[in-house]
């Protein structure tokens, strides 16, 4: 019923029933009334018939015509109009007195001749015909062994009109139309008066609605109204009294929340100019401090580099004991010094964003090869197995900055050597194709180190962040290295992650992405002193071994 609205319900409602009803009730009666004049009908057939077989039994028999014709009159006449004609046939078939000659009679006689069967009925459109064996009782009793046909005098056939009881019928069906269209008149006008004293209290009902959901106040319902109608209407008035006391509340709660909101901006102008001119203010002195420190790594590296070369020369002449071992602490100390000047101008290149990556054609094996011969005698010193796998399709001829990506492996092996005190530091490099151009270099260093916990592993990738503040007393540094790596290797357009855990050693992975040239380096070692010679080679680490047999 969502569908309709009140009036179409109360509609349905009423008139759907109503039509049914008066339909199953016409059409009972209607059906009751037809039967029971077709079985009138019938009883009148029958009652006709009965007697005036026995009455025309003696006259048929004598051949007594006169009295034959005056009993078919006289029945004839007494139940006019439903008899159409009657009519009396001999042993033979042979008409002997009819009292309306009908054509149908003889094809009435010839299906029902001599039949013993009792009464027979043959029903037409118009007519309901009657049929009997008018019986010979006073030899019926004497003969009926040999046979019984014998017995019958003849037929009496009467014809009945069927016109008043279809007319009867066709009474009965108009009376009962006239009742169902009554009943549905008056339906109809109880349905209508319902749905208007519905309808046009809703009216009222729904206009104060919709004036109370626009903001208005004045809902037009002064006059009462009747039943439920009337609490609706007292509801929607109390619901109209509130709003406007509520709506004056509002008012003077939005008045003070707007002068409030005043202040409040004016305050955050106020702040807002206070910490734009602090960020510019810092900004600049960023910046100075920026410039300062590259202008003093500059400084310092100069005399560094200085004292570094005068010590190495040192060394070439001759010393005592003492004097090498205070030759040994100013280079360490010289070395270290230089590091850290070293990461403090990257970092301030950074920070100012001067640092651009070169773009030059190298070998990626030398250069590979480069970092671990510089790093090999730290991993000796320690007994450290440094081993290192290239993949032998990894590509060696690419474009880039081979400086920055030696600078990435230096930090992440150094590193590696740094926090492993046992065991070993593994190197595999592998690659992929990203098209005809361009190949994504991945590099792996695992170590079997201390390893770092999970809440300690983000703090890497800050500015100075350490895993732990007593490995700064313990093994040095600025920790800025980590971070200086992960900005050149984004700078490449490349990623790198940490995968480690307390006790298991830890695993840095990056990757690089490089232009591969069309024209190619080759710088092939010479191998002829090598034909047809028998090398014997032992390698028990087993990363080594792997490493030695893709060559």
């Amino acid at each position: 019923m969502t569908k309709f609205g009140l009036r179409d319900s109360v509609l349905i409602l009423t008139l759907i029933p109503t039509v049914i009803i008066g339909l199953l009730l016409g059409g009972y009666f209607t059906i009751n009334r037809y039967i029971e004049l077709d079985e009138i009908l019938y009883q009148q057939g029958v009652t006709i018939i009965e007697p005036l077989a026995i009455a025309v039994e003696q006259p048929l028999l004598k051949r007594d015509k006169a009295l034959l014709t005056r009993l078919v009159s006289h029945t004839h006449n007494k139940h006019s109009p439903a008899i159409q004609s009657i009519a009396i046939f001999d042993e033979n078939n042979e008409l002997v007195i009819f009292s309306k000659y009908q054509s149908e009679f003889k094809e009435i006689v010839k299906s029902n001749v001599n039949s013993m069967d009792g009464i027979q009925v043959h029903n037409s459109d118009h007519y309901l015909t009657f049929s009997t064996a008018i019986i010979n009782h006073s030899r019926q009793d004497t003969i009926w062994n040999h046979n019984s046909y014998q017995a019958s005098l003849g037929n009496v056939v009467i014809m009945l009109n069927k016109q008043q009881a279809i007319i009867g019928q066709q009474r009965a069906l108009l009376v009962s139309g006239v009742v169902i269209l009554i009943a549905l008149v008056l339906a109809s006008v109880l349905a209508f008066r319902l749905t208007r004293m519905f309808i046009q209290p809703l009216n009222k009902l729904v206009l104060a609605t919709d004036k109370l959901i626009e903001g208005k106040v004045d809902t037009g319902l002064d006059k009462k109204m009747f039943g439920e109608f009337e609490l609706l209407r007292t509801g929607l008035n109390t619901i109209s009294e509130t709003m406007v006391v509520q709506r004056d509340e509002m008012q003077k709660h939005i008045d003070q929340a707007t002068s409030d909101y005043r202040e409040t901006l004016e305050q955050y102008e106020t702040q807002n100019i206070q910490l734009s001119i602090a960020k510019k203010d810092a900004q600049d002195a960023n910046r100075v401090k920026s410039d300062f420190l590259a202008k003093m790594s500059h400084e310092l590296r100069t005399p560094l580099n200085g004292v570094i070369g005068f010590t190495r020369q040192l060394y070439k002449t001759p010393l005592n004991k003492h004097q090498k071992d205070y030759l040994d602490t100013i280079e360490l100390s010289a070395n270290s010094l230089l590091t850290i000047i070293s990461d403090i101008l990257d970092f301030s290149k950074l920070e100012a964003g001067a640092m651009e990556l070169e773009s030059m054609q190298f070998q990626l094996r030398d250069n590979i090869n480069e970092v671990m011969t510089l790093l090999a005698p730290s991993a000796h010193e320690k007994q450290l197995e440094l081993s290192i796998f290239i993949h032998p399709q990894v590509p060696d001829n690419l474009t880039g900055d081979p400086t920055r990506f030696k600078q990435i492996l230096i930090n992440l092996i150094s590193n590696a050597i740094k926090f492993t005190e046992k065991g070993s530091i593994k190197v595999d490099v592998g690659y992929r194709l990203l098209d005809e151009e361009r190949a994504s270099i991945l590099v792996s260093v695992t170590d079997t180190g201390v390893g770092i916990p999970m809440d300690k592993q983000d703090a890497l990738f800050t500015p100075f962040g350490q895993a732990d503040s007593s490995i700064t007393r313990k093994f040095g540094g600025t920790g800025l290295g980590l971070i200086i790596t992960k900005h050149i290797v984004e700078a490449m357009n490349g990623r790198i992650t940490l995968n480690s855990a307390p006790g298991n050693g830890t695993c840095f992975t990056f990757n690089a992405v490089f232009r591969t040239p069309s024209n190619s380096i080759t710088s092939d070692l010479p191998t002829q002193s090598l034909i047809n010679k028998r090398i014997l080679y032992l390698e028990p680490h087993e990363h080594t071994h792997q490493a030695t047999l893709s060559l």
